[in-house]
């Protein structure tokens, strides 16, 4: 899945992507902005897939070189309006967040 946005330099942007079946949608800041199709229906927590923060196995050295202050993983597809009403928002605890990495030394851990 690539996109063809560009994100700003030095500015916080929200990016977050859902998979139901095998269609996959990508959001940044809370606007869909690419839907397509993984025929390979991935699972990203077993096997040769396993996604990793800020780069993928089968694209080799391509690492994302920004920072990053939070991941999430939910088991779930969350709706561009859950997208919206959490994605500034502390979730933990949340109902199907199964990972939170935060990366803010300043936020406390509930």
């Amino acid at each position: 899945m690539q996109s063809n946005a560009t994100l700003p330099m030095n500015q916080w942007t929200h990016v977050a992507v859902t998979r139901a079946g095998t269609a996959l949608t990508l959001y940044i800041n809370g606007e869909t902005d690419l839907v397509t199709n993984d025929v390979l229906v991935r699972n990203i927590t077993t096997g040769n897939n396993i996604g990793r923060i800020g780069g993928w196995p089968d694209f080799g050295l391509n690492y994302f070189e920004g920072s990053i202050d939070e991941v999430r993983v939910w088991n779930v597809a969350k709706t561009l309006a859950q997208i919206k009403q959490t994605r500034v928002a502390y979730v933990y605890g949340a109902a199907n967040l199964t990972t939170y990495y935060t990366f803010d030394q300043e936020r406390p851990v509930e």
